[in-house]
């Protein structure tokens, strides 16, 4: 039987891994934050809503920047995949409370992640050890792994992106 890996509730065959930089470009890393987003370009025809344009974006978070030193998960890496309308597609109002909230004039994608107005597809948590430090995340090798894992689950996550589109 073939080795498996998974991120979030998406398993695959190892053979089938893909390498996160093939597919994802990085928007920013430094300080245990590290946003990647996809060098494709989606588009959403669904019916049930407004067509819109977007990038898969996989975010990770050491959660030292949260947790004291020393507490439970403190060097442990969260790692989200999630997709984010291009800013073009932001209704006027969610546009302008993102650009005060930035004190940006032109919107970017990175602006619409950093404001949390991106619906998350899956996200998983990567335990790292105590002798680890996650300041670039691109540095430990099993959330490098988990980040690969993400980019290969995301086609997968995308094609069902409709149910998660329903959640209130």
């Amino acid at each position: 039987m073939a080795d498996m890996l998974s991120f979030g509730a998406i398993s695959f065959a190892a053979v089938q891994k893909m390498e996160l930089l093939d597919k994802f470009e990085e928007l920013y890393n430094d300080d245990g934050f590290a946003i990647f987003q996809s060098k494709k370009t989606y588009h959403s025809d669904d019916e049930a809503y407004k067509p819109f344009t977007y990038k898969l974006i996989i975010r990770a978070t050491a959660l030292g920047q949260f947790i004291g030193e020393g507490e439970e998960g403190h060097n442990d890496v969260h790692i989200e995949l999630s997709m984010c309308p291009l800013p073009e597609f932001l209704s006027e109002k969610a546009a302008n409370e993102i650009k005060d909230n930035m004190g940006v004039d032109e919107l970017t994608v990175y602006d619409i992640v950093e404001c949390d107005s991106c619906l998350e597809l899956e996200s998983d948590t990567v335990i790292i050890t105590e002798d680890d430090d996650a300041y670039d995340v691109l540095d430990i090798d099993i959330v490098k792994e988990k980040l690969d894992c993400a980019a290969t689950a995301a086609e997968a996550l995308n094609s069902i992106r409709g149910f998660l589109l329903d959640k209130p």
